[in-house]
């Protein structure tokens, strides 16, 4: 109830935002139950037998592995984003993150931002463990970064933009200003819109550009990651 209480208070502009996730199975693995299924119970019922519902509670009911999964995803989602500190000439420093087959591209993406409120920052070609260390250390340092997705694989772009998830892990002291990938040419079936809202629906990313039908990157279509490095206005 005190948890209620506090999440239904929590809207003020100066605290952090409180929500009460709620964890209550559908099947309860009780020790010395009788062998057969179990009965499925509605998580929303079990919580009404405790307490009320409100509009932000995040309720689950699902196996503990996948709760434990799920939590961690929505920390992920919801943690506070860093304030955006320019270097020293205005800018922000962004990690371009591509594969070799996506070199053109990549290079086109950096004449095209040469202007922006972005640095760009381009990774060490090889793959000696000197060169990703090297990529590595980078990426710890740099303020955001950008995955470039041209001519690479799809199981390429997803294995780079699951290690994008948990910033902690990647050795940062802070999470990224921000992650975003560009979809560039050629088409491809999973480069579409609605598929890549599918693919990457668990935080890798806080804005995708799908650039695949515009052929190469100019300025103009690259206002709007431009606008996400300049951070909110006054």
């Amino acid at each position: 109830m005190r948890a209620r209480e506090k999440a239904a208070g929590s809207a003020s502009a100066d605290e952090p935002v409180f929500r009460r996730i709620v964890w209550a199975p559908k099947i309860l693995d009780v020790p010395g139950q009788p062998a057969g299924p179990a009965a499925e119970r509605d998580p929303l019922k079990v919580l009404e037998r405790f307490d009320a519902q409100i509009p932000t509670d995040k309720i689950d009911g699902d196996i503990l592995s996948k709760f434990i999964e799920f939590l961690f995803q929505y920390l992920a989602q919801t943690a506070p984003k860093r304030a955006l500190k320019p270097l020293s000439d205005g800018k922000l420093e962004v990690y371009l993150a591509y594969h070799g087959a996506d070199e053109d591209y990549a290079g086109a993406l950096v004449e095209a931002l040469r202007e922006s409120p972005v640095k760009i920052q381009l990774p060490a070609a090889g793959s000696d463990a000197e060169t990703r260390r090297y990529n590595d250390d980078l990426l710890m340092k740099c303020d955001a970064v950008t995955l470039c997705w041209a001519n690479a694989s799809e199981v390429w772009v997803r294995s780079e933009a699951d290690k994008l998830k948990d910033w902690e892990t990647l050795g940062r002291k802070q999470q990224f200003a921000y992650r975003s990938l560009i979809a560039g040419p050629p088409p491809a079936p999973h480069k579409r819109a609605q598929f890549m809202r599918i693919l990457f629906q668990d935080g890798q990313f806080d804005k995708v550009l799908d650039l695949v039908e515009k052929g190469s990157p100019t300025p103009e279509l690259l206002a709007e990651l431009a606008s996400l490095s300049a951070g909110p206005g006054p």
